[in-house]
């Protein structure tokens, strides 16, 4: 299943950082950090399943593999959120997206939970 896991995991990045670079406008800095980001979100789940005792098995490999879905949801809209952001200023940026589109993905947060 270790196998598996990785093919499913390696082929899962390699499409959210195409996909990326072509959503955001062959922003090569912004797909990265995005597909990163997507990365670093599952390592943490997978961590809290070993912390729980939950054993890599089928139906987890699944549950791994729809929460890159899930996050990859979320952090596409804030993403193009932030690029799409009118202030040269990082920090505003950062403040915009969120404000456009914080509410939006936390009640949809809220719901697929």
């Amino acid at each position: 299943i270790w196998k598996e896991a990785a093919i499913s995991f390696g082929v899962s990045l390699v499409a959210i950082l195409s996909v990326n670079l072509f959503l955001y406008g062959f922003e090569v800095r912004m797909a990265i950090i995005m597909t990163s980001l997507i990365y670093l979100m599952n390592l943490v789940n997978a961590g809290f399943m070993y912390a729980r005792g939950i054993h890599l098995n089928p139906v987890s490999l699944v549950n791994l593999i729809l929460f890159i879905g899930i996050n990859v949801e979320f952090l596409s809209h804030i993403g193009r959120a932030y690029l799409s952001a009118p202030s040269p200023s990082r920090t505003q940026k950062a403040k915009f997206a969120l404000a456009q589109t914080g509410a939006s993905v936390l009640f949809f947060l809220t719901i697929n939970i």
